[in-house]
């Protein structure tokens, strides 16, 4: 025995260092005391949930700052900042101007009125003005003041509000449609902000654009009231411009296609001739004349031709297309047909 090297060499006890604190090699382990066991997993499962809380949170928080995506009228009803009109079926517009039509059932749709007929087209003149539109059969129109006039199917003849129209309003100005619109437009929505205290012809305009009808250049776009939108495309000459509108009320609209079969239609006009007064004799059937200061009277061609007054009423156009021809009793007269007097009960 090597009694040296046991006094050198410290024991265990004589240092007051457990045994396990020594690792393999005879040196002193210097680490930390390690927890004991039953102390160190529930404080992991702790660790643990808060950072899945955290992250949990966190994923809400981005979510609900994500912009939502709005694909129908369900979507758009739950949108935040959605408007719902009072209309039947309901509009809703979104924040971003998305319009959704409420879904209804087969048989709520047999209930609404039926689409707007085409058949035959009927002429209109504002004289005032210079310029004419053809409308079909099936609208009466109301004017409204000097510079307005509304094209109204005859089904809604008895009925005060929320249907749809077609319409046209005359501007006098100098300036170009582009330049009066944006004085006299703006992009904020008539409803859901701050109103600023100037008066807008129109508010909510979205989606300008250029177009060309009957080789006249418009300008297009949407407008918005308190509860539905309107299609406008605006005709310029000289010192006006006409604004040839198109009402929306839900699934009762005039359709997009008769809109532009009317804006086809469009021109300005600027002498008897382009007003639709018949040329005389042109529609006369022998024995027969058209007469009149404006052409607008058929009578016998042996008698002398008569002379009316000269003061042009847009009734006139009716007889654009008329036949001047004998009739049962002998003597000639404008020949009736439904067109006819349908063009004439507008004017009276």
């Amino acid at each position: 025995m090597d009694i040296t090297k046991e006094k050198n060499s410290p024991s265990p006890a004589a240092t007051n260092t457990p045994l396990n604190q020594y690792d393999k090699l005879g040196q002193l382990d210097t680490q930390a005391p390690k927890p004991p066991a039953n102390f160190t997993k529930p404080f992991r499962f702790f660790v643990f949930g808060l950072i899945f809380i955290i992250l949990l949170f966190g994923a809400i928080i981005i979510t609900n700052n994500q912009p939502q995506l709005v694909t129908s009228y369900t979507d758009c009803v739950k949108a935040k900042g959605s408007i719902v009109t009072e209309s039947y079926p309901a509009t809703c517009i979104t924040k971003d101007k998305q319009r959704f039509v409420q879904d209804l059932t087969d048989e709520e749709k047999k209930n609404l009125i039926p689409p707007i007929a085409t058949e035959g087209l009927q002429n209109y003149i504002n004289s005032k003005f210079g310029f004419q539109i053809k409308i079909p059969l099936v609208f009466f129109y109301k004017e409204i003041g000097d510079n307005s006039v509304n094209f109204i199917e005859n089904q809604y003849k008895n009925k005060e509000y929320n249907y749809p129209f077609l319409g046209i309003t005359v501007y006098e100005t100098t300036k170009s449609a582009v330049d009066f619109v944006n004085e006299n437009g703006t992009e904020t929505p008539p409803i859901g902000v701050p109103q600023d205290t100037k008066e807008y012809i129109w508010r909510g305009i979205t989606t300008t654009k250029t177009a060309e009808f009957n080789s006249l250049d418009v300008l297009q776009f949407t407008s918005e009231t308190d509860t539905t939108g309107t299609d406008h495309t605006l005709f310029k000459k000289d010192a006006i411009i006409v604004d040839v509108f198109n009402r929306h009320m839900g699934v009762t609209n005039v359709s997009e296609e008769i809109y532009k079969q009317i804006l086809s239609t469009f021109e300005f006009i600027d002498n008897d001739e382009d007003l639709g007064i018949p040329s005389n004799n042109s529609n006369a059937k022998e024995g027969c004349q058209i007469s009149g200061c404006s052409n607008e009277i058929c009578q016998n061609a042996d008698s002398e031709p008569a002379v009316s007054i000269c003061l042009y009423s847009e009734k006139f156009v009716c007889y654009k297309d008329a036949v001047c021809e004998k009739q049962p009793d002998g003597n000639c007269d404008w020949t009736s047909t439904d067109e006819l007097t349908f063009c004439l009960s507008n004017f009276e």
